[in-house]
């Protein structure tokens, strides 16, 4: 089962950590390395979203969402959001939380489609659906066809 993955962790509070270690690396690296207060912070249950919101969350966002810009390799069972899957197993740490919301937030940023791209992406919509409704009535004329013979 090729979809089928173990964890490359002992337990999810290695997970945790080694995403722990991964942003505090970026940051150093970014010149704003973390502090330990802000590493336990990270590593303690997260509180629920948009009730508790303090400067820390937002450099943590950010931090965060470079992380992720700047993450090579992805097949790496032990990158950044590889190791996000395994964090959350036993209890939802501070990181788990805000990584996700940076993964919701980037996911609406798809852009609408307007003008002549609009037009040409709504010519292919009805024109794959008139071609599924022609194959439908081909497949019941052929099945009419070949059980209605005796």
């Amino acid at each position: 089962m090729s979809w089928f993955r173990s964890s490359p962790f002992a337990s999810s509070e290695d997970a945790v950590a080694h995403m722990v270690a991964l942003l505090a690396a970026h940051a150093e690296k970014a010149g704003t390395p973390l502090r330990e207060g802000e590493r336990k912070l990270l590593i303690e249950g997260a509180t629920p979203p948009k009730i508790v919101g303090d400067e820390s969350d937002e450099k943590f966002r950010q931090l965060i969402e470079q992380t992720f810009d700047h993450e090579t390799d992805i097949d790496d069972p032990m990158s950044f959001s590889n190791s996000l899957q395994w964090a959350g197993a036993d209890r939802y740490p501070r990181i788990v939380a805000l990584a996700e919301e940076v993964i919701r937030s980037r996911s609406d940023r798809s852009p609408r489609l307007r003008g002549k791209r609009q037009v040409i992406d709504l010519i292919q919509l009805v024109g794959c659906a008139v071609v599924v409704v022609i194959l439908m009535m081909v497949v019941v004329a052929l099945a009419g066809w070949l059980f209605g013979h005796k």
